[in-house]
């Protein structure tokens, strides 16, 4: 080949000869789709059951992403009509939470807010002033919430927060006493208010 004109300097315009030597070939051979494959890889004796087993998980995952859209603009759209007095602290206690947060991600990539606010060309007031509206939100989420679990006297019950460690210990694949470690019963039992708040925001929606 001959290097474009605009290559390195030492090398611009020169023809050169590449040799290359293979020293191996392979090829991707995919097995039959039949029933015996079905049988290799899944608990399902026909191709059929398994193809019917597939669609069902794109269906459901499909729909709960659509349910938790619904519940997001259903929830969005309470906040909008939510009358409520919201402390300036309350937003910069969240503000200083995400910020946290976000420290956290971007020193866990080898880099820091600091070296993010001055690749912005901004400081860290500018990243603070991003964030914020996000914040703002997510306060009055929290706020809106709460008033939910109060006003409909939302409970939980040991029943419920037994079947959710559980739950939890199977999707972690951790034992269920050390879940409990983690996530102590309180904390537990009032993420499961809000989420049932949450819940009840939208199945009481008109779509």
């Amino acid at each position: 080949i001959t290097f474009p004109e605009n290559y390195h300097a030492e090398l611009a315009g020169k023809a050169v000869v590449f040799k290359v030597k293979v020293n191996e070939v392979k090829e991707t051979i995919l097995p039959e789709l039949d029933d015996d494959f079905a049988k290799d890889v899944s608990e399902f004796d026909t191709v059929e059951e398994l193809r019917a087993d597939i669609e069902k998980n794109l269906q459901t995952r499909k729909q709960e992403g659509i349910d938790r859209a619904f519940q997001s603009a259903a929830i969005e759209k309470a906040v909008a009509n939510m009358t409520a007095e919201i402390p300036a602290s309350m937003i910069d206690e969240e503000l200083e939470r995400e910020m946290e947060r976000m420290d956290y991600e971007l020193r866990s990539q080898g880099a820091s807010l600091e070296a993010y606010a001055q690749m912005l060309g901004g400081n860290m007031d500018a990243i603070k002033n991003s964030l914020r509206p996000g914040a703002e939100n997510a306060v009055k989420i929290n706020v809106l919430l709460d008033a939910v679990v109060t006003a409909e006297g939302i409970e939980v019950t040991d029943e419920e927060v037994e079947t959710e460690y559980a739950n939890m210990a199977e999707r972690y694949q951790m034992d269920v006493e050390k879940i409990k470690e983690y996530f102590k019963v309180e904390e537990l039992r009032g993420d499961m208010q809000v989420r049932k708040a949450a819940k009840l925001i939208a199945d009481s929606a008109v779509i």
